[in-house]
């Protein structure tokens, strides 16, 4: 999992390459007028991308299997415990609640293992590369960009709060069937 992480840190900053590639092959080749330019920048744009999507393919593997090797040690947690239950704690569980867990919830543990993990490493890492990348060249558009971070952040964090109930609520209705 610690892999994966470093994996993705990686991919992010190989995300930039291609278009600076691209820049050079713009100020060097069209508008500098070296063609010679031309053969080394050209390989290098189709390298780059495709290099990058192998490792992210990859990447996207060993994440899933790290889920799924987690998923599979609570499972096994879970229904050792529930076999060592007493037949009160039967009685007074509803079935559905039991299956509930043992399916969506341990579903959703699993897609936060795979996928928001991922996702967030890779935002963060985006967000603060980018921010870098964007200060090493306009100091002034970083800033303001930068400084409408927090607000878009606070947007977010409220569609979250107004979704978790709704979710909430299917998840009980899940429970009750």
């Amino acid at each position: 999992y610690a892999i994966s992480m470093v994996i993705t840190c990686l991919l992010v900053t190989f995300s930039v390459i291609p278009s600076t590639i691209a820049g050079r092959l713009i100020d060097e080749v069209l508008n500098g007028g070296r063609f010679d330019r031309l053969w080394f920048y050209l390989p290098l744009m189709v390298a780059f991308p495709f290099t990058r999507s192998m490792i992210g393919v990859m990447n996207r593997y060993f994440y899933e299997r790290a889920s799924q090797d987690g998923l599979m040690r609570l499972r096994d947690g879970l229904y050792g415990n529930l076999q060592s239950m007493d037949r009160s704690f039967y009685d007074s569980t509803r079935t559905g609640d039991l299956m509930t867990i043992m399916g969506g919830d341990l579903d959703m543990v699993r897609h936060f293992m795979s996928f928001v993990m991922w996702s967030s490493a890779e935002q963060i890492v985006i967000f603060v590369f980018g921010a870098a990348y964007l200060f090493s060249i306009n100091w002034i558009l970083a800033l303001t960009a930068v400084l409408f971070a927090p607000f878009i952040g606070y947007f977010a964090f409220r569609l979250g709060s107004r979704v978790r109930p709704l979710w909430q609520q299917v998840r009980r209705q899940f429970s009750a069937l």
